[in-house]
């Protein structure tokens, strides 16, 4: 039987049922700011609470370590989870039905996400590296200055 990718509005439906602060308070203690909740962030180590949870927007976000995400990166992050994993249990945790063969569908996309994040991570590490200092001259006497590279992701991927 051929896996189903798991619908766009399913991702959406069990986005917007998940209580975010919810959620994400069994593992971190939040406290009210404005619209937003505050704590320390549980990905690396802090003295000063530097996570917000945006309820409104349905994300998270440190501005000490950079972690970001919805309920799902949260969920495969602090538990160590699949993408699919992490889709079937909040579905579990707010009654929405996911079939397997969706899950599984979710977990190949994911990786595939990952995988290509990775390769952008490691190519943009490569032209802020001395090795890609050239490519920076070269971007530069082009009128793209570094706010703007950096803006748009770009990298460098020296020839093989």
């Amino acid at each position: 039987m051929a896996s189903r990718r798991i619908s766009p509005q399913s991702l959406e439906e069990l986005r917007h049922r998940v209580d975010l602060p919810g959620l994400i308070s069994r593992h971190v203690a939040l406290t009210p700011s404005g619209k937003e909740f505050r704590g320390r962030c549980p990905f690396h180590e802090e003295r000063t609470p530097s996570f917000f949870v945006v309820p409104e927007k349905g994300f998270f976000f440190c501005h000490g370590c950079r972690a970001r995400g919805d309920a799902v990166d949260f969920l495969r992050r602090m538990l160590g989870l699949s993408f699919g994993e992490a889709v079937r249990e909040l579905a579990r945790q707010v009654g929405l039905p996911v079939s397997e063969s969706e899950a599984s569908a979710a977990d190949s996309s994911q990786r595939l996400r990952d995988v290509t994040r990775l390769a952008l991570e490691h190519f943009q590490t490569l032209l802020w590296s001395s090795e890609g200092a050239s490519t920076r001259a070269y971007l530069q006497a082009r009128g793209v200055t570094e706010e703007t590279a950096r803006a748009f992701g770009l990298g460098w991927a020296p020839e093989a």
